[in-house]
């Protein structure tokens, strides 16, 4: 965001000849649920013949990237005495073989050559959180597992939540969990042919992919904009306890925006 504003403050009233308008919105949300994107996508869709969404892309044009589905498996026992676990039904144990399936059988089908992408790779799964039962002497009752999948455009048209449904089908699960979703949100897929992108990359450091989720998605997908993601810094440096960004590669970045406007 200030690499942009200072590459708009640098062309100053240069703006006015531009060779096409330049809007900046700043959107809330962008880590979780992204409202405003999707709000911004609603409002104005079909009014932007183009949007560059500011991620630290090391300045590449990142015209593609993985969709993301967050869901929950739950397990239900029945609770009974520590002491006499054999009269109870417990919702861990019960869960622990599926967990082993995701991490194994479902991880290679996901991983099939079939929805390998030439720039995003294979379709991953992390098994983020697991919880399960109330105390120590008591069998627990319930049991739930957090999972991400980070899918390309492969898996999103064969439909993720119809892979994995089938997989816990197929390995005998499909009775021992229930399924809890978030909404599936797809991955990006803008032309790297599109003028736009072809000027982006041609002002910063060429045309990437990316594992990670951003607005562009909504705001191509519901917005009709085609869109990509562009911006100074490393995303290995976002997400920690440190966060940070060099100045050397901040003024790149308004470098990098400043020519990208300049050349529309």
């Amino acid at each position: 965001m200030a690499a942009m504003l200072a590459a708009l403050e640098e062309i100053g009233p240069g703006i006015a000849d531009l060779g096409a308008e330049v809007t900046f919105a700043g959107f809330m949300g962008e880590e979780t649920a992204q409202h405003g994107s999707r709000h911004f996508a609603e409002r104005y869709a079909g009014q932007y013949d183009f949007a560059v969404v500011g991620e630290p892309t090391g300045c590449a044009a990142v015209h593609t990237h993985k969709g993301s589905w967050w869901l929950r498996l739950h397990t239900e026992g029945k609770a009974v005495h520590g002491s006499t676990p054999e009269r109870g039904v417990n919702a861990v144990t019960l869960m622990l073989p599926v967990v082993a399936a995701l991490d194994a059988g479902f991880r290679e089908r996901l991983a099939a050559p079939e929805f390998r992408h030439g720039v995003l790779g294979d379709s991953t799964i992390n098994i983020g959180m697991i919880r399960g039962g109330t105390r120590t002497n008591i069998v627990p009752d319930h049991c739930t597992v957090w999972l991400d999948i980070r899918f390309t455009p492969g898996v999103h048209r064969y439909g993720v939540r119809r892979l994995l449904e089938e997989f816990l089908e197929l390995s005998g699960y499909a009775g021992v969990v229930r399924i809890e979703s978030d909404p599936v949100c797809a991955p990006l897929e803008t032309d790297a042919g599109h003028p736009l992108v072809v000027k982006l990359a041609a002002a910063g450091c060429g045309t990437a992919g990316a594992t990670w989720f951003c607005d562009a998605l909504w705001l191509a997908e519901i917005g009709g904009i085609p869109s990509v993601a562009a911006g100074p810094g490393d995303i290995a440096q976002a997400h920690t306890a440190d966060e940070w960004i060099s100045v050397a590669a901040l003024e790149e970045g308004v470098g990098f925006y400043r020519r990208f406007l300049e050349s529309v």
